[in-house]
């Protein structure tokens, strides 16, 4: 439950800097630093922004589950992705995304 929280808070501060303009590396630095799911965890950090103020964004952050005991393996299988999606509007123009999905690896 802690991981999940953890990728949707990735998510949330991922999107959040997608909508600010920042530069791609800052996005991606956001969305790997270590937390709970660590960076090298993150498997797939995908935006779909618009570039004009007002426009529909979303961030979804695909994780690595890590197990402490493997007992939940049973049901979730060998290896289990945790993601989370969420969605917002662009608030400055955006000079980094071009309207499409753009996947950005962790550094």
């Amino acid at each position: 439950m802690a991981q999940q929280i953890d990728v949707r808070h990735k998510a949330r501060e991922t999107l959040r800097q997608a909508v600010v303009d920042a530069p791609a590396a800052d996005i991606a630095a956001q969305a790997c630093a270590d937390d709970m799911v660590k960076g090298s965890d993150v498997t797939e950090i995908l935006l779909t922004t618009g570039v004009t103020p007002g426009s529909a964004a979303t961030a979804t952050v695909t994780a690595n589950v890590r197990q402490i005991t493997g007992l939940f393996g049973v049901f979730w299988g060998p290896n289990p992705t945790i993601s989370s999606t969420v969605e917002g509007r662009v608030e400055q123009e955006s000079t980094t995304f071009m309207n499409n999905d753009d996947l950005v690896p962790c550094p």
